[in-house]
């Protein structure tokens, strides 16, 4: 019996120094893991039972002036791919509705863009982007995608988004060198407010979307910028308060974010914790699978199932071992005439 008691001992102690470990590693950033949650939560805050998507903003303006309501456009990529992504490790219960989503519209699934994140291997000439309409319906919901299959776009360089497409690319399927020294041109863009390229100086304001970008680039093909920490920073100083997304856009003059957050900016701002080696500050291990199970959430679940059937067996043992004892006492009976 002592050697049961040393063995749950043992068991329960293992069960805390494994929850304890990935507390701390969870943790191991100075941004909370609160904060990627808050994002969890307006990612998911932006699903729509009927279209099985996610809306662009919680804003009520409209898309190029009146095109179409933020509130009921729905991005097949790149704001739901974006989000599928992200989510299958943060939060499996919404990546898996908009993987539904996303498989019940026909449109071409390579992006000739923002998929290179995720394994495709994109044009090496780039395209201006062109919005394509599936679903217009008369209560002003758009579903739709945006495809780079426009005109050339001869300046790409000019644009940090397109620059680091095209690192990734190289770094995926051509040369190790070519991706670092186009990459190098994107982090050079970065001024400490944001991504200063052609995109910001035309708007007047710069795209917060291409701070998740460029750390996740850094991140992924180990450049390891130099400014890789005050991206970072910068990054989560844009989270909005009170719906948790990230605002979409800073100002030029005084570096403060403004406007709605939205699905796009809030997702890759999430996307880099999603990669491995992990010390990045808080991450969820990715699985290996399509479905995104094995999750950070799924291993809590584990331990904490592991630690309750360890208290359990702990105290059914204590109750066997004292219902013994009371037995004893009561009859009184030695039992040294055994022979």
């Amino acid at each position: 019996m002592g050697k049961l008691i040393s063995f749950l001992s043992l068991l329960f102690l293992l069960s805390i120094a494994l929850i304890s470990s990935v507390h701390r590693e969870v943790h191991a950033s100075s941004y909370e893991f609160g904060k990627a949650n808050n994002v969890m939560w307006y990612l998911g805050s932006r699903y729509n039972d009927t279209w099985k998507l996610l809306s662009n903003s919680e804003d009520s303006g409209f898309y190029y002036g009146t095109w179409g309501a933020y509130s009921k456009l729905y991005f097949l990529y790149t704001d739901n791919l974006l989000a599928y992504h992200a989510l299958k490790y943060f939060a499996l219960y919404w990546a898996e509705k908009i993987e539904v989503g996303l498989d019940s519209y026909v449109y071409p699934r390579d992006t000739l863009g923002v998929g290179v994140l995720f394994g495709e291997n994109i044009p090496n000439d780039e395209h201006c982007a062109v919005n394509h309409i599936i679903v217009n319906d008369t209560d002003g919901s758009v579903v739709l995608y945006e495809r780079h299959d426009g005109d050339v776009l001869p300046n790409w360089e000019d644009y940090a988004d397109r620059v680091i497409y095209h690192a990734l690319d190289c770094f995926r399927f051509g040369s190790k060198k070519e991706a670092f020294d186009t990459f190098s041109i994107a982090v050079n863009m970065f001024d400490g407010k944001g991504l200063y390229d052609l995109a910001s100086v035309n708007a007047g304001w710069y795209a917060n979307f291409k701070l998740g970008l460029l750390l996740y680039a850094d991140w992924f093909m180990d450049y390891n910028m130099n400014c890789s920490d005050a991206v970072e920073a910068k990054l989560w100083s844009c989270q909005d308060n009170v719906t948790g997304g990230i605002h979409t856009a800073t100002n030029m003059t005084t570096g403060e974010p403004f406007g709605s957050s939205n699905i796009e900016t809030s997702a890759l701002a999430l996307l880099p914790y999603t990669l491995e080696p992990s010390d990045h500050g808080f991450y969820c291990v990715p699985n290996q699978g399509e479905t995104g199970e094995g999750t950070l959430e799924m291993g809590f679940e584990f331990l904490f199932l592991l630690f309750v059937g360890v208290v359990i067996v702990i105290v059914v043992w204590g109750l066997m071992h004292l219902t013994r004892e009371k037995k004893g006492t009561v009859k009184h009976e030695p039992r040294y005439d055994r022979e």
